[in-house]
């Protein structure tokens, strides 16, 4: 005599209907990616800090939250370009970064290069750098 099995198996798959989420829209031609409202926000919010201190900084969001790919504990990655950069300057942005982060619950990473490291040294030959001028939001 055969017993009956413990678990059954569902007999019909439930379908979820696939539409462009809330709050996200296209940008201008040269960012390729979706990035959600939110987001950009938050990305305006960081850059208004970061250029009340220095107003010719160079700044792009790139990574999965550019993309519209990231899912809810997906960091915030962000490229911060300078003339110069020491420690005491990379440590302030860092700053900004987890007080903008914690305020709007997101991690934001941050890459602080200055401008001879992203345009002549090894990092402009980098993917990351390439990817960064190509895919990324400029804010």
């Amino acid at each position: 005599m055969m017993s009956k099995p413990r678990f059954r198996t569902p007999r019909s798959i439930m379908l979820v209907n696939v539409t462009k989420p809330q709050g996200v829209r296209r940008l201008g031609k040269r960012d390729y990616g979706m990035i959600s409202n939110e987001d950009r926000r938050i990305l305006d919010e960081f850059s208004r800090e970061i250029r009340r201190r220095f107003s010719d900084a160079r700044i792009w969001a790139f990574g999965s939250r550019s993309r519209g790919t990231a899912d809810w504990d997906s960091d915030f990655d962000i490229c911060v370009v300078l003339d110069h950069v020491d420690r005491a300057i990379d440590s302030w942005i860092r700053d900004v970064a987890w007080e903008i982060g914690f305020e709007n619950e997101r991690l934001i990473t941050t890459i602080v290069l200055d401008s001879a490291q992203f345009e002549k040294g090894p990092m402009s030959e980098s993917t990351l750098v390439g990817n960064i001028i190509q895919d990324g939001v400029a804010a």
